[in-house]
Parts: C-alpha cells; sequence; structure tokens
C-alpha cells in the first residue's frame, strides 16, 4: 500500500510538474512569438529615428552654410571695416540678395551689429513672396531679444540654433502660420565682436516630409512634452505647435497609460510607442524629442493552432520530465543562473551590435582594407554610389575608385592612419562610369588588444551636391550677371594674389543718355557688345577683365611693362570712338573714359577713382600721380562735413526766396525755396559748395527737412504758391516722406505747394514715388519735374509721374540765343507740354534778350536773375515787366 500510494504521489507531483511544464511552454512560446515582433518593430523604428536624425542634422548643417560663405567672405569683411562707403554697402547688398535667392526656404537674413541695432535686413513678404530689402534705415534694436543675447555668449565660429516656434513677434503668431528655425553665428573682427548674422528659416515643408512615414505615426515634441508637430490628429484635432496654439494637450495627456514610461530622455520605450532625445544632434534649447507609434498593432494573439499541440506536448513533457528532473537536478541552480544571464548579456551585446551596424549601413558609404589598402569588406551603399559590384571591388586597392584629389593629399592620409590617428577630409572619387562625386570620409585603424593594426575602416558620406551647389555659389559671387565676366569681388580677389599689379577704370561716358533715348533692352545688349570687344583687344594671359557697375569696367595686368599697359588702354580707347556698334540697324558710338594706376594693392583702386573724375574732363588716359593733390580734395570734402554738421547745430541753415513770373499775367504768382548756408561771418552760402557732401555724408535728409519747416512756417500767411525741391532720396525715404505728410496735415496749406522733383537722377522704382506722389497731391499740391532736357530727362517720365510744371533746365536757357540746338530742344519740350496739358517753366532767365525769348517760344513762366534774385525775405509787390 504504501509502494503504491508512493507510485500514486509520484504519479501526481510528475503530472503537476508536466502540466506546469507545458503551461510555461505554452506563456513562453507565446512570450517569444511578441517577442519577436517587438523586435522587428523595434528595428524598423530604430532605423526610422536614425534616418529623421540625420536628416536633421544634414538640414542644420546645409542651411549653417549661408552664414559661413557669409563671413568668411571679402565683401562683407569689407563692409565690416567700414560700413558708410557706398560700394561697401552695395557689394554687402548684391552678396545678401543672391545668398537669399539661392534658397527659397530663407525667410530673413539680418546683420546685427554689436551695439544691437539691425544693419542689414533681407525677408520675404509673408504674403506676395516679394523679396525686400533694407540697409542702415528705419532698422530695429535687437538688443534684448534672446538670439541676440545668447548667440553673443557662444564662441568664435560657433553656429547657434534656435527652438522651433511658429516665427512668434510682440507675442503674435503671424498668419499664415510658418514654422521657423533660427541660425545665427558671432561676427568677430581682430577678436573684436562686431555683431551676429543670424538667418530665418521656414521648415514647414522639411518638418512635413520629417513626420511623414509609411510604418509610423511620428510626433515632434519638446521636453515638456508639448507637441510640435505631428502626423497624428485626435477627435480630428490637429495636435501641432499645442504649446504656442494654447491647445493645452501635451503627450501625457494624449497617451495617458505610457505618461509614466514612455518619455525618456535616452532610450526607446515600450512596445508600441517609440521615443528618442535627438537633441544632442540638434542642439535646440527646447529639447527635441521624436516619437514614434506604428499605424497597425504590435502584440498579435498566440496562433491558436498552437492550441492543438498543447496535448501532445504534454505527453512528450510527462515522458521526459522525470529523466529530466534528475539531470537538471545534478546541476548546481546557482550555476545554471549564471550561465542563463551571461547568455542574455551576450545576446544582448549582439544585438545592439547589429543595429548599430544596420544604422551605419543605411546612412553611411562603408569599406573595409586590410594593411596594403586592398579591399577586404563594402556594404550596399558603397555599390550603389560607386557603381561597382561587390565581386568587381573586393581585393583591388582603393585608388581604384581613385578621382581627382593631389598625390600630396594621400600622402597625408597614409602618413595619419599608419601612425593610428583618425584621418578626416573631403576626396573626389570615381565612379565605374568615370563619373566624378565628392565624399566627406573618415579613415581609422582598428587596433587588436596589444594595440596593433589590423585592418582600416572607411566611413564616407556623399557630399556632391552640396559642392556643387556651393561652386555655382561662388561663381555668382564672382561673376557679373550680365556680361558674365569678373565682378568687384573677383577683382579684389585678384588683387590680393598679384605680385605686381598695374589696374585701369574704363568709364563709358554719358551711358546714360543711351539707356534714356534707346531703352535699357538696348542698353545691356551694347555693355555685352563693349565687354565682348574689350576682351577681344587684350594682348595676353597677364590682362584680366571685370565690369565694376553699370557702365565702369576694370583691367588688371601683373608683371607688365608701363608702357606697353597705356598702349593696351590707347588701343582699346581708340577702338570703342572710331567703330560704332550696330544696334537694330543703327550705329551707336561711345567714348570711353580711362584712368590707371599704379600704385600699391592696398590703395590701387582707391587712386585710380581719384583720377576719373579727372578723366572724363580731359577726354584722355590719366595716370594717378601723388603730385596731383587729390587728396586735399578729399581733405576739403571732410571739411565741409563738419561745416555742415555745426551748422546745423547753431541753425544757421535758411530758405532764400526767388520769385518765379508768369509771362501771360506779367504777374509774379510763385516762389522757389531755395536753401542757403549762413557762414561765420554771416554771408549766404550757395549750395553748390555743400550739397553734394551733405548727401555723402548722410546729413542731406535734415537739409530738407529745415526747408520744409522753415517755408511752411513763412508762409503760412502769405498767400502765394512756393516750391520746394527734392530728390528721389527724399521721397523714397519713409521717414522723410511721413514728415511731409504731417506738416502738410498740420499746416493745411496742401493747395500753395508744390514739389520739384531733381532730375539728377534716374527713378528705378515708379510704384513707389507714384504713391508718394498721389498722397501729396490728393491734399491739393502740384507736383513739378526740376532740370528738364538734360541728364535723365525722359519724356516718359513726365507722363508716368502726373506731373503740373516742367522746368526747362537752365544750361540751356543761358545759350538758347546762340545755340540752335538747344532752341530745337526748348521747342520741343514746350510742343509736348501743351500738347499734355503741362505748364513750362524756363530757368537761368539772366537778361531782357533771354526773357523776350521765352515769351516768344510761348514758354508760360520764367525764373531768374532778370525777375529778381534769391533774398532771404519777400515783399507782395508784383513786379511787372513789359
Amino acid at each position: 500500500m504504501n509502494s503504491l500510494q508512493t507510485k500514486i504521489s509520484l504519479s501526481l507531483i510528475l503530472s503537476f510538474f508536466g502540466l506546469l511544464i507545458a503551461v510555461l511552454t505554452y506563456f513562453t512560446n507565446n512570450y517569444f512569438h511578441n517577442k519577436s515582433i517587438i523586435e522587428d518593430r523595434y528595428n524598423l523604428a530604430s532605423k526610422e529615428i536614425t534616418k529623421k536624425e540625420l536628416e536633421f542634422s544634414n538640414f542644420i548643417k546645409e542651411k549653417s552654410k549661408y552664414l559661413n560663405i557669409l563671413k568668411d567672405s571679402t565683401i562683407f569683411n569689407e563692409y565690416l571695416e567700414d560700413k558708410t562707403i557706398i560700394k561697401n554697402k552695395s557689394n554687402t547688398k548684391d552678396l545678401f540678395r543672391v545668398i537669399f535667392e539661392s534658397d527659397n526656404s530663407l525667410m530673413q537674413l539680418r546683420f546685427i551689429s554689436k551695439d544691437g541695432i539691425e544693419n542689414i535686413k533681407i525677408y520675404r513678404d509673408k504674403n506676395t513672396k516679394i523679396e525686400k530689402f533694407t540697409l542702415d534705415e528705419d532698422l530695429q534694436n535687437k538688443e534684448d531679444r534672446y538670439y541676440f543675447k545668447e548667440t553673443k555668449q557662444i564662441p568664435q565660429n560657433n553656429i547657434w540654433v534656435s527652438s522651433l516656434d511658429l516665427n512668434i513677434e510682440n507675442k503674435k503668431i503671424e498668419k499664415p502660420i510658418q514654422p521657423t528655425l533660427r541660425l545665427s553665428t558671432p561676427i568677430y573682427k581682430d577678436n573684436k565682436f562686431e555683431g551676429i548674422l543670424i538667418l530665418n528659416i521656414s521648415t514647414k515643408e522639411f518638418l512635413n516630409s520629417i513626420i511623414s512615414s509609411n510604418e509610423f505615426k511620428i510626433s515632434l515634441i519638446d521636453k515638456a512634452g508639448n507637441f510640435i508637430i505631428s502626423s497624428k490628429n485626435q477627435d480630428k484635432q490637429n495636435l501641432n505647435w499645442s504649446k504656442y496654439l494654447d491647445k493645452k494637450l501635451n503627450f501625457k495627456e494624449y497617451q495617458p497609460s505610457f505618461s509614466n514610461s514612455v518619455l525618456s530622455l535616452e532610450k526607446f520605450q515600450d512596445d508600441r510607442i517609440f521615443s528618442k532625445n535627438i537633441s544632442k544632434s540638434v542642439l535646440t534649447p527646447e529639447g527635441l524629442i521624436i516619437v514614434l507609434e506604428p499605424f497597425k498593432k504590435s502584440l498579435v494573439p498566440f496562433d491558436n493552432r498552437t492550441n492543438n499541440y498543447l496535448f501532445y506536448e504534454l505527453l512528450i513533457i510527462l515522458v521526459i520530465a522525470i529523466p529530466l528532473a534528475f539531470f537538471l537536478g545534478g546541476i548546481p541552480a546557482s550555476m545554471v543562473s549564471r550561465l542563463v544571464k551571461a547568455n542574455e548579456r551576450v545576446e544582448e551585446s549582439d544585438f545592439a551590435l547589429d543595429q548599430y551596424k544596420k544604422a551605419m549601413d543605411e546612412s553611411n558609404i562603408v569599406s573595409k582594407s586590410d594593411l596594403a589598402g586592398n579591399i577586404t569588406y563594402v556594404n550596399d551603399k558603397f555599390c550603389e554610389i560607386s557603381l561597382y559590384t561587390r565581386a568587381e571591388v573586393m581585393g583591388k586597392p582603393h585608388n581604384i575608385l581613385r578621382g581627382e584629389t593631389s598625390n600630396e593629399k594621400f600622402e597625408e592620409l597614409w602618413r595619419t592612419i599608419k601612425n593610428k590617428g583618425t584621418w578626416k577630409g573631403i576626396l573626389v572619387n570615381r565612379k565605374k562610369n568615370g563619373e566624378l562625386y565628392h565624399i566627406n570620409i573618415t579613415i581609422l585603424p582598428i587596433l587588436d588588444k596589444k594595440g596593433n593594426i589590423v585592418e582600416y575602416i572607411a566611413i564616407r558620406h556623399d557630399v556632391t551636391e552640396l559642392v556643387e551647389k556651393t561652386k555655382v555659389l561662388e561663381k555668382i559671387l564672382r561673376e557679373d550677371y550680365l556680361t558674365k565676366e569678373g565682378n568687384r569681388f573677383k577683382l579684389l580677389e585678384d588683387i590680393k594674389k598679384s605680385k605686381k599689379p598695374y589696374f585701369a577704370l574704363l568709364n563709358i561716358n554719358s551711358f546714360s543718355q543711351i539707356n534714356d533715348f534707346y531703352g535699357h533692352v538696348v542698353g545691356d545688349r551694347i555693355l555685352k557688345l563693349i565687354s565682348k570687344r574689350i576682351k577681344n583687344l587684350l594682348p595676353s594671359a597677364k590682362y584680366s577683365f571685370y565690369r565694376l557697375y553699370s557702365d565702369e569696367f576694370a583691367i588688371l595686368c601683373d608683371k607688365e611693362n608701363k608702357d606697353e599697359f597705356v598702349k593696351c588702354l590707347t588701343a582699346i580707347s581708340n577702338d570703342l570712338s572710331s567703330h560704332p556698334f550696330l544696334i537694330a540697324k543703327k550705329e551707336i558710338f561711345v567714348k570711353v573714359s580711362v584712368s590707371i594706376s599704379y600704385e600699391n594693392k592696398d590703395n590701387l583702386i582707391a587712386s585710380a577713382s581719384m583720377v576719373k573724375k579727372l578723366s572724363k574732363s580731359r577726354h584722355e588716359i590719366v595716370v594717378y600721380d601723388k603730385t596731383m593733390n587729390l587728396e586735399k580734395v578729399y581733405e576739403k570734402n571732410i571739411e565741409w562735413t563738419f561745416k555742415i554738421k555745426k551748422a546745423l547745430e547753431e541753425d544757421r541753415f535758411v530758405p532764400f526766396y526767388q520769385p518765379i513770373y508768369n509771362l501771360k499775367t506779367k504777374e509774379i504768382e510763385k516762389y522757389e525755396c531755395l536753401i542757403r548756408l549762413i557762414d561765420e561771418n554771416n554771408t549766404a552760402i550757395s549750395p553748390y559748395f555743400f550739397l553734394d557732401i551733405a548727401k555723402k555724408s548722410k546729413q542731406y535728409l535734415q537739409l530738407t527737412k529745415k526747408v520744409i519747416e522753415t517755408s511752411f512756417e513763412y508762409f503760412k500767411d502769405i498767400d502765394k504758391e512756393f516750391s520746394i525741391n527734392l530728390t528721389i532720396e527724399d521721397i523714397t525715404s519713409k521717414t522723410l516722406s511721413n514728415f511731409i505728410i504731417e506738416q502738410l496735415k498740420k499746416y493745411n496749406n496742401a493747395h500753395k505747394v508744390v514739389f520739384e522733383l531733381v532730375e539728377s537722377e534716374g527713378i528705378n522704382n515708379f510704384d513707389e514715388v507714384n504713391s508718394f506722389i498721389d498722397k501729396v497731391k490728393d491734399l491739393g499740391c502740384r507736383i513739378a519735374i526740376d532740370d528738364f532736357g538734360t541728364g535723365y530727362s525722359n519724356f516718359e517720365y513726365l507722363i508716368k509721374l502726373n506731373v503740373s510744371y516742367i522746368k526747362i533746365d537752365g544750361s540751356m536757357i543761358k545759350d538758347i540765343l546762340v545755340n540752335k540746338n538747344s532752341e530745337e530742344i526748348v521747342r520741343t519740350i514746350v510742343d509736348f507740354a501743351k500738347r499734355q496739358g503741362f505748364k513750362t517753366i524756363a530757368e537761368f532767365v539772366s537778361n531782357e534778350d533771354i526773357f523776350e525769348k521765352m515769351k516768344e517760344l510761348d514758354i508760360d513762366y520764367a525764373q531768374g536773375y532778370y525777375i529778381d534774385e534769391p533774398r532771404a525775405t519777400i515783399t507782395l509787390e508784383n513786379k511787372k515787366l513789359n
């Protein structure tokens, strides 16, 4: 009985253990079945996150290149040296525009000086996408902005990356919503902080590509759990930008069941949701976390077919349970535990290494070689880029890929890695079909435990597209857009490289008249033909040719005889003046002024520019000579700059009033307000001596304001029309144009005011000028065009500007009695004016004969010393002339 009880007990015990093992087997199989699915999902998520992280990193690197190009450019550094030089500002403006136009994702590009003032700003209008540019005018102080403070603190040559936000200004979100990333870098000159360059980038398209996936719903969140952008909607509610749009929904609220485990900052989590902090590669201050949710359920119920095998498993387990139990009983439990744990650690390490290898193979071109440089391994990316198969490259030396890299660079490479160092650089490789491509490569030796090199591994990135874009950009920076010759930037580079340079400036005389008469399309064709002819007349490769500005060219020669240089320029000048250009069956002659300098490199261009006006006035080639004392002219300019500043401070600028006589009614009906400087001796100084200097020294707008204020006050109780001169610069200045409107409304005198537009410069933006004219005409003002008949005169201007008066230039009036051409031009202007309904005013009427001629030509008004000279005060008595 005892034996039977023992057998029954043993059977029950074995049955219990067999059943237990069967159940454990069931759940174990289910666990490993699901674990396999989880691992697949984990591998896929790991691959996806690595890919997105690399895309983010490459995006920031690609956009940072624009800041580095600007920071290293000669043009921008010249601007930093002297921001008042017009050419420096113009070149900097062109440089900023070229960079801005090369990438449509750029929203703003700015330079903010060390005191926080915006000096340069180019941006896109949020509605029309029109690029707008401002330079040193109406710009804001950004000293208290966080991006200025933070960029100022980072080391030189570093890039600061902002948070991703919605371009919030003054606590308002711009519409339409435009996700923005800011990149900035500090600017130093001679180790002194000069300011920051900052780039605003539209990330809308880029972020949409980041959250695009066939396997996962992807979200970007910050370290607080707020949504930045997401491809997942909850109840059709957009989760994007929850922090900025006050949606009050973060990831923990969206996924409450995983709120304690999902938001790890360093690793992937959970079997259904994966996340990783990618701030180390993106460097955003908000902490950027990428979250992946699979579209399909990760866990699949255990296959029902498995249940059919449970009975058979139970029988098998019962059969082997006893011997297995005796066998296992003979092994110490602690030893089994240690072996299991060790095996798990090995499996985890192998698994992690496998993931790293997969991630590297997906995003990099990888190869290995033996100590002789023969290839022992290549990944799929290597074959995809090089077009070689594995069989074609295995065992072959790496120089099978060699492109156009110098021997010196390869010698340095081998020297570095043989000394157990890591070599990094850019190489040019050649594909199987002969096509060249650029790679950013890192090569490092693999060492054994004893420190001996056993093989080399090379990790590459294809940077061909970036290199090509850089080449195109560099070409644009150095090439004139019209003639395709070198520009000023290229000239400055070539001067630095030269040994013994000679330099010449070539200016096309009166080229503006060609533009006015034939139009800018013909003008551009003439410039191309001039450029081509000069290029063909250069005698050798020693001569380099450039187009600097609209009608200004330059020639640089290195190591040439002075006589030969002058001989070459004389031949070019004679050829251009003696052989006309044929456009639309019309012969167009041009003459060129040539100024030469043999000075040192630093003074080469400046010295040639000094004698440019002298060359034009003498109609001959002029060589700069220090004995000319041209520097005294510049000293005189500086002296006048201080005189103007002091006179403004002491309120010594006043308007004088010159009468304008109606030849029909024989009465003085209006006055022109003309500025004078009263010197320390109480003498009135003509604007001839100071007006140009005032423009160059940025004091001109103050003078215009002074004339407007004083004249408006003077005429407030005088019922006479009066006119004030305005330049295009006055009109396009927002500050001054707003001031004019304010004064007109304050004095309520628009019906007495005539604004004379000075015809000394061409009008490039009729929309802006007409906008001002419409505003003042709506208030009751009238418009006159001054100095018409020379310079930039154009009958089309008169129609476009809808003027009331035409003031005929005094240079034609004063010699009209002896110059038939002047008389014919005046007759043409008067005839045109009458047909268009404009009134005409003749200036410089200095004697009775000219006065009578004006009546004969049927001109409406006369102005000049014969009528009266300008005076500080006027009398209300009409002067009648018979």
